[in-house]
């Protein structure tokens, strides 16, 4: 097999296929969790204790959730399902 680049891999075949991001299993638990419960809102440390994380692993993780837009941080310092704003 070859690479190439952006991920792609030319198979002996010949076949090319794309390499994906690793999915960050943690990160899809916490997702599947605030779709699960649509009210939730959860603090850094409250994040840790329930996955059994680190609270900066907690932190990184819903920090990327944010920067997605699935989450929104309060000034309170939780996190909860973010509302899509409405196209005019």
């Amino acid at each position: 097999m070859g690479g190439t680049e952006f991920g792609e891999v030319i198979t002996a075949e010949g076949t090319m296929i794309t390499i994906a991001d690793a999915i960050d299993a943690d990160a899809l638990r916490i997702r599947h969790e605030f779709l699960d419960m649509p009210g939730l809102a959860l603090t850094v440390p409250q994040t840790a204790k329930l996955y059994a994380l680190s609270n900066s692993h907690a932190r990184s993780l819903l920090d990327s959730l944010v920067a997605e837009g699935f989450l929104a941080g309060d000034p309170g310092g939780r996190y909860r399902r973010s509302t899509p704003t409405p196209s005019v």
